[in-house]
């Protein structure tokens, strides 16, 4: 019987090897805060962009005309705070 050689084995993989306790990204809660300020901001821009009307507020024969957007940015911003603040604070 002819002698079989033992197969050789790959090349160990380039680079530091990955770490077990980290979690994969879409798991991490930075990922979705990051996701939902950014689904805030481009709902304030689609309303910017979209919205023809404005908030009239009439007084003694004279009115003064708001954009709709301002108020949805003004929330969009606090919103904004809170979810950075809650997601990337330290444990």
């Amino acid at each position: 019987m002819a002698k079989t050689e033992p197969a050789a084995e790959p090349p160990p993989p380039a680079g530091p090897p990955p770490h077990e306790d980290e979690a994969p990204l879409v798991y991490t809660r930075h990922f979705w805060a990051a996701l939902a300020v950014i689904a805030l901001w481009v709902s304030v821009t689609l309303v910017g962009v979209y919205t023809r009307t404005g908030l009239v507020i009439s007084s003694n024969g004279s009115h003064v005309e708001v954009p709709v957007v301002w108020g949805v940015a003004l929330l969009a911003t606090v919103a904004t705070c809170i979810i950075v603040v809650s997601a990337f604070r330290r444990d």
